[in-house]
Order: C-alpha cells, then sequence, then structure tokens
C-alpha cells in the first residue's frame, strides 16, 4: 500500500467526524489524538511535521510530557526563535502543562519581548511587555537558581521601568542591578548578563546631569559606576566568547573612546562595521559605529 494511499484511508474517518470543528483545528489536536487506537496514531502522526507532533503532545490536557519530550519541545521551541518564528514559539511553549517550568517561562518572557518589539500596536506592545515581565517573574518564584530568569527579569525590569520614564527607571535601577548580578553569580560564564551590567555601569557613568540630579533626590546614596567598571564587564564577556554579540563591540569600542584609547576604540567598530547583520541589534550597532568611525577620521 502506497504511503498516499495510507494516509488517505487514516485521514478519511477523521474529515467525516461530525463533532469536529475544522474551522479552528489548531484546538481540535486532542479528539485527533483520542481516537488513536481506532486509527492507529502512529500512522497518522508520521505524516506530520515534526514540530507539529510536539505541538500535540504539549497540548494533551493535564498531561505532563517526559524528559525527553520536554527536551524536543525545548529545542524546538529554540530553534523557532532563533530563526525569527517567535508566534510559532509562543504556542508550542504556551500551554497548560509546561507554565509551572522555569526554563519554559523565561523563554516565553524573551518570546513575548520579541513579540512587542514588532507589533505597531502601542497596547499591544504595552501588554506583550507586562505578560513577558511576569514570566520572568514566575519564573525566579519556581527556581531562584537559573540565570536566564534573572537575566530577563533584569532585562525588562529595565525596559518597563524606561518606558515609564527616566524617573521609574531610576527608581528601579538598583534592583535591576541586583538580578543581572545574580545571573552572573549563577553562571560566571552568561556572556550576555556580562554585557547588560557592563551597559548598567556605562549608562551610569555617562549619565546626564540633570538625571543624577533626579537620582539624588531619589536616593540617599544614589547608583553610581565608572567608565573603568564598565570595560571590566564588556571585556570579560569578549574574553569568554569573542564576536558573540555586535552590541557588545559597541559599546566595549565607545568605552575605549571615553578612556581616550583610541586604536583600541577603532579596531571594535571596524568588527561591528563588519559584523554579519543578522538582528535589530545587529543593525543598529552597525548604523552607530560607522557614524563614530567617520566622526573619527
Amino acid at each position: 500500500m502506497s504511503g498516499v494511499t495510507k494516509f488517505s484511508r487514516i485521514l478519511t474517518p477523521i474529515f467525516r467526524m461530525k463533532n469536529i470543528n475544522w474551522k479552528y483545528p489548531k484546538f481540535e489536536f486532542r479528539k485527533i489524538i483520542q481516537l488513536g487506537t481506532l486509527l492507529q496514531r502512529s500512522s497518522f502522526i508520521s505524516f506530520l511535521p515534526s514540530w507539529t507532533v510536539l505541538y500535540i503532545a504539549a497540548c494533551k490536557k493535564n498531561e505532563k510530557l517526559d524528559s525527553r519530550q520536554f527536551d524536543k519541545v525545548i529545542k524546538t521551541a529554540d530553534e523557532m526563535y532563533d530563526n525569527k518564528k517567535y508566534k510559532e514559539a509562543y504556542d508550542l511553549l504556551h500551554q497548560e502543562s509546561l507554565m509551572e517550568n522555569d526554563d519554559v517561562l523565561w523563554r516565553l518572557a524573551r518570546i513575548s519581548y520579541e513579540l512587542a518589539h514588532v507589533t505597531t500596536a502601542n497596547e499591544k506592545k504595552v501588554s506583550l511587555l507586562s505578560e513577558a515581565f511576569s514570566y520572568a517573574e514566575k519564573a525566579i518564584q519556581i527556581n531562584d537558581n537559573n540565570n536566564n530568569s534573572h537575566r530577563w527579569y533584569g532585562l525588562l525590569l529595565d525596559f518597563v521601568a524606561k518606558e515609564v520614564g527616566t524617573k521609574e527607571r531610576l527608581i528601579k535601577s538598583k534592583l535591576v542591578r541586583k538580578h543581572i548580578e545574580k545571573a552572573i553569580e549563577i553562571c560566571p560564564t552568561d556572556t550576555t548578563s556580562l554585557y547588560i551590567l557592563g551597559n548598567w555601569c556605562y549608562s551610569f557613568a555617562d549619565l546626564p546631569w540633570y538625571q543624577r540630579k533626579i537620582a539624588s533626590v531619589i536616593f540617599a546614596s544614589p547608583p553610581t559606576s565608572t567608565y573603568e567598571e564598565a570595560l571590566q564587564f564588556f571585556e570579560k564577556a569578549e574574553e569568554i566568547e569573542p564576536n558573540f554579540y555586535s552590541m557588545n563591540l559597541l559599546y566595549l569600542g565607545k568605552t575605549y573612546l571615553k578612556l581616550n584609547q583610541k586604536e583600541k576604540a577603532v579596531i571594535c567598530l571596524e568588527k561591528v562595521k563588519n559584523y554579519p547583520l543578522k538582528t535589530r541589534d545587529d543593525h543598529e550597532a552597525f548604523k552607530e559605529a560607522v557614524e563614530l568611525l567617520k566622526s573619527l577620521k
């Protein structure tokens, strides 16, 4: 029997079922699964794309995935994220049986963050950022020893505060640093957290006078930093994983400029200029690096 004929024999009785709403197939997978013993479930599933099989597995009501299935779901979601298939990754992970796992929740936080950046509707953007923050917060509550959860909590806390305004961002600044430092404490080789902490230090070393004045009103001892401190974190991240992130190279170059180390700055900025343009950050880093290099001629 050919594969097509076999596939047709399996699907025909399914499509004749009257109690399945085919306008919303995504919500009807459970009913199809229930036909397993009658319709040779394994044969039916073998015709589906691998990510769809994982989605069906994740949809099983009140049924947790075993470790092997869970690892496959996570791997597939990460591949979707890397390929900018944020909605598909969100749908795969956003299942009742997965919502008590910190590794799922911090991934949902970063996916919601990316979805917020690609939406043009302001209300939707705010809603997605709030959702992202709630995932990171819950992830920490479930497991306080996950560096990714602390990193995303700190990053989202800063981002949401920035949307509110300068004062709110300053108020939350010490807590932001606390969570990023916690991420590095848990995983000293977490290059992304090292970059974020370096960026935090650079921002406070470069704080405009009027923001310093606001900070002095809010805090008895306002948060401060130096370019030298920022440099340590940028260099450490680069030492662990060279050229891992265009923004780390950019801020490394900018910090060298602030410290009057022009030759080192130019080397970093040239690397940014020649960096593969894959992400939104890569494009932003490229644009700023080109402008800085022009100003140095």
